[in-house]
């Protein structure tokens, strides 16, 4: 199956200007694509990869690695001739700068995949404490989908969701 994946984008990516992937796993099943294609290539990583050594091969086959914080950037050790840029997904706190009175409704909202790995539960236990804590109306909602092995967890999500008083009326599921 991995060379009929590697038969059907080899000619597709050929029409492409720029291809850009954003996660190792994908790096690693499409290895040759890259090899071939490295000049289109550019690599977008967004969360700390823990296989420095297969981060420092991969580098060298793309012509353009981005991440999202400058963190991120100097914990990674790249192929010295891939050029790196910076994408700076957030904004400057300082400009949050709102009153507390004229603060009605804070609402919470949380988006990707619905998994253990991205631990929505411990979402719901810090959303309750902080609703305790702020004398506004709270709302969470929490955005995504998930993959069939992931059912379990979110069934777990939707039942401690339903039990809680608390969270039945102010946490929603949209995905």
């Amino acid at each position: 199956t991995w060379c009929k994946i590697l038969f059907k984008y080899i000619f597709q990516l050929k029409k492409y200007d720029v291809i850009c992937i954003n996660d190792i796993r994908t790096c690693i099943l499409l290895l040759p694509l890259i090899i071939i294609y490295q000049r289109k290539m550019i690599w977008y990583i967004r969360i700390r990869e823990e296989q420095k050594k297969i981060v420092y091969i991969l580098s060298h086959f793309f012509s353009t690695v981005i991440f999202i914080s400058s963190d991120l950037q100097e914990s990674t050790h790249l192929s010295k001739r891939t050029k790196t840029e910076k994408l700076l997904t957030g904004f400057p706190n300082h400009d949050l700068k709102l009153k507390e009175s004229i603060l009605n409704e804070v609402k919470f909202v949380t988006v990707g995949s619905i998994n253990a790995r991205k631990n929505q539960i411990e979402v719901l236990n810090v959303f309750k404490r902080l609703d305790k804590k702020i004398n506004s109306k709270c709302t969470l909602d929490i955005i995504g989908s998930y993959e069939p092995e992931d059912y379990d967890y979110y069934k777990t999500l939707e039942k401690k969701i339903s039990d809680d008083c608390l969270l039945k009326d102010k946490v929603q599921i949209k995905g």
